[in-house]
């Protein structure tokens, strides 16, 4: 329970400045599609506001809102450096932060690549994930 306790705050300081930016995109993104002529013609066809923007506004929203999570997610993984650092955690972002304080440039190029892989993975997965969620993209078989 200690551990949990003792890992709460930096998992605060992550999140909230990470959260905050997604929640701004997501209201600006659901403000945008509020104001396009399909959610307004469903509007005008019968169905309430809310209904409007959950049938055809969140899906365009969607897909943006999928780019921005993962852009997100990536920007945790790389600013976990800093807060690894600053609250003296152990883990991959301490270990590069020591490693260019010791000139160990081997070490910190090999850290390096590893947070690059992470984020090549999560680019990736996000890219499939569009293919599989937006049938605009799919490849028609020759």
């Amino acid at each position: 329970m200690a551990a949990l306790r003792s890992l709460l705050l930096p998992a605060l300081t992550i999140g909230l400045i990470e959260g905050v930016v997604l929640l701004r995109f997501v209201r600006s993104a659901v403000l945008e599609a509020l104001g396009q002529d399909y959610v307004r013609a469903a509007a005008a066809r019968g169905l309430t506001r809310t209904q409007a923007l959950l049938r055809h506004g969140l899906p365009n929203v969607g897909l943006s809102l999928l780019s921005i999570s993962a852009l997100q997610i990536a920007a945790l993984v790389t600013g976990a450096v800093v807060v690894e650092s600053l609250f003296n955690l152990p883990g991959v972002g301490r270990m590069l932060v020591g490693d260019v304080g010791s000139r160990d440039l081997t070490a910190v190029q090999g850290e390096v690549l590893f947070l690059t892989g992470i984020v090549l993975v999560i680019g990736t997965l996000v890219d499939v994930a569009h293919r599989l969620v937006d049938p605009r993209q799919k490849v028609e078989a020759a």
